[in-house]
């Protein structure tokens, strides 16, 4: 992955931009004093066993002019590691007054080597407070390899968050290991948000990356249930749909979630989907417009390509149709959420009807998304290839079905707000499409 320095997303949350470092002494003279203690403490000048850190090392993308708290007007600075001193040697980053090292952030592994997995490069640098302390935390994503197996070669993030205590920082281990198993190996400083987001709402803690929490915009979900569900007017009044199904997303990751209320029947295999977000002010949700029919989805595995340019994801869906026993076809469709409105982008069509007027024997053709002729092979990767320039993940969608002899628009406001939390956490990855079928059984008859 190309080093980057990471725009202004979510928020308005403020990167850095970098500045450059001059190295334009000799190479014996690439070398600022840093305090040989690895404890977090800044230097003072009276400091003793001073060790000398190669400014040849500075990857000068990655490191930054900040005002940083109580620090001042500082240079937060990354370091490649020295590999031909040890292979599995670290990453390290420092705080810089002019060229002077004022502090080293701590050593995640041991004299800064690593346990297992070798040092490739640097991803992302942030600065943002994430605990309300009104202080920022500095983020960064250090992109390592295995080396072992077929996907060793693979560069996998991994994400070191270091909280400011005043005068020293801390490494936050539990939070930096819990975003770094749930986002992708190639995960992005985006994804790093939504993972703090969900980390704190789950564990019950606040955060000022968003104006509410999940938990919150569930509530308001819950209390919108009149809006959102799907009914039939009957002589006796409103009657909820026995065929519908529910979902919570955040199809854009703006930190507004949705949910889909979806409803599939008909012998043409007709889906029937309505999209609500929770609005800006977050007391209320509100309908999405959208440009057409709705896709089915593979709730349990759904393809999703990722544009990091303009923040554009796309899912991958099947928009199934039949008009007659024997005719009918596929269109293959991604849905984006985009500037507030839900867009069904065709990919490939398969189109099949009796090989003769009184034969079973069935034809296929294919086209793409311009109507020109593909093959069979073709239409099966049309996705991959359309979006080959894209960054590829896979999510699932917790659905939770309107099941006639528990009706799930019908459950108390704190059964229904446990399901669709979980609902969320299988669409952020935090738990398996497989777990949330049985944690929401267990709600529904709990």
């Amino acid at each position: 992955m190309k080093n980057r320095v990471v725009g202004a997303i979510l928020i308005g949350m403020l990167i850095m931009s970098a500045c450059s470092f001059s190295n334009s002494k000799e190479a014996e003279q690439n070398s600022v004093a840093v305090s040989s203690e690895e404890s977090s403490e800044a230097l003072t000048t009276d400091d003793k066993n001073l060790i000398e850190l190669d400014t040849s090392k500075i990857i000068e993308d990655q490191s930054f002019d900040i005002q940083l708290n109580e620090w001042g007007n500082v240079r937060f600075v990354s370091c490649r590691p020295d590999k031909d001193k040890c292979p599995n040697a670290d990453a390290s980053f420092y705080l810089m007054n002019h060229e002077q090292v004022i502090y080293k952030m701590p050593s995640v592994y041991e004299n800064d080597i690593r346990d297992w997995g070798l040092f490739e490069d640097i991803s992302f640098v942030a600065f943002k407070d994430i605990n309300e302390d009104k202080k920022d935390e500095v983020i960064v994503g250090v992109q390592y390899i295995t080396g072992a197996g077929a996907q060793g070669m693979i560069p996998r993030t991994e994400v070191r968050i270091f909280e400011d205590k005043g005068g020293s920082f801390e490494y936050s281990k539990d939070i930096s290991e819990y975003i770094t198993d749930l986002i992708p190996e190639d995960g992005t400083i985006n994804d790093v948000y939504d993972k703090i987001k969900l980390y704190y709402s789950t564990f019950g803690k606040s955060t000022s990356l968003y104006d509410d929490s999940i938990d919150s915009q569930i509530q308001v979900i819950v209390k919108n249930r009149d809006v959102w569900k799907i009914t039939y007017e009957d002589p006796s009044g409103p009657v909820t749909s026995p065929f519908s199904c529910y979902y919570i997303t955040d199809y854009d990751h703006n930190g507004r979630l949705e949910i889909t209320a979806s409803e599939c029947q008909g012998t043409g295999i007709y889906t029937s989907t309505s999209i609500y977000e929770v609005n800006s002010d977050f007391n209320g949700i509100e309908l999405i417009d959208d440009n057409g029919d709705a896709p089915e989805v593979e709730y349990k595995k759904i393809k999703v390509f990722y544009n990091e340019a303009n923040q554009t994801y796309m899912y991958i869906g099947t928009n199934h149709g039949k008009s007659g026993a024997l005719w009918g076809g596929n269109i293959k469709c991604a849905l984006c959420l985009e500037n507030g409105v839900i867009h069904y982008d065709k990919i490939a069509a398969e189109e099949y009807q009796p090989k003769g007027e009184d034969s079973d024997e069935l034809v296929f053709s294919y086209t793409d998304n311009t109507g020109a002729t593909i093959t069979k092979e073709q239409f099966e990767t049309a996705e991959d290839e359309l979006y080959k320039s894209y960054d590829q993940q896979e999510v699932s969608f917790g659905a939770i079905y309107n099941e006639r002899d528990n009706v799930f628009q019908e459950l108390s406001d704190d059964i229904m707000a446990q399901m669709l939390m979980k609902s969320y956490e299988t669409f952020s990855g935090q738990i398996s499409y497989d777990e949330f079928n049985e944690i929401e059984e267990k709600i529904r008859t709990s």
